[in-house]
């Protein structure tokens, strides 16, 4: 588990760009000049920078449960979590309940859209009544579940609007922090957003680890 306290800074875009610059073309095989290549990664980031800007972020309807049930599958097939059988049985457990959920506001899911109307990510927070604790008084805890990108959108900061969309929303509800599980690909930039791991701990009776 992870958690975030609000009040976090977050990184730019110019700590990857010299990351990028760092990694330098054989120049005498590609016959680039260093100025060359200099200008060529400055064209490459801009380039990136306006295709990770150019979508939207928008809430779900409750019309688009299916959307939230990809995201959430698309999920747990890419952290390689279950077979098509489980994470098809998972869609049919969980349909009801988000579409519920939605319909009443305990769970809200933000879609990124593209300029044509597909959509290339999404995530969502679940409150859930949580007794106060002597550093928190409030009696909601949000977790923030289903975060995804498709493959090809990946690395180009959809994951990034979609998370500082939810953690806005969280903050101007008046809570003082969020929860999430990480998977090995979304562990570096949650860190990056302010997320800590925590001491909590899980037994499953099914054997499973």
């Amino acid at each position: 588990m992870f958690i975030v306290h609000f009040g976090s800074g977050s990184d730019t875009l110019d700590t990857h760009r010299r990351g990028v610059e760092k990694e330098r073309l054989p120049l005498g095989t590609q016959g680039l000049t260093e100025e060359t290549f200099r200008t060529f990664v400055v064209f490459l980031c801009a380039v990136m920078v306006s295709m990770a800007t150019d979508f939207t972020i928008r809430e779900a309807a409750r019309s688009e449960v299916a959307i939230v049930l990809h995201h959430r599958w698309a999920m747990f097939r890419d952290m390689g979590q279950g077979t098509a059988e489980e994470l098809d049985r998972m869609v049919k457990a969980a349909e009801p309940l988000l579409a519920l959920a939605l319909d009443d506001g305990s769970y809200r899911h933000w879609l990124a859209v593209e300029a044509s109307g597909r959509v290339v990510g999404g995530g969502g927070v679940l409150l859930c009544p949580w007794p106060a604790n002597p550093k928190d008084a409030c009696t909601e805890r949000a977790m923030i579940l289903n975060v995804y990108t498709e493959p090809e959108f990946r690395k180009l900061g959809v994951a990034r609007r979609i998370m500082q969309t939810i953690l806005h929303w969280i903050r101007t509800r008046g809570l003082l922090s969020a929860n999430l599980h990480a998977s090995d690909e979304g562990r570096v930039l949650y860190e990056k957003l302010g997320f800590v791991a925590t001491n909590e701990m899980r037994l499953r009776f099914d054997g499973e680890k």
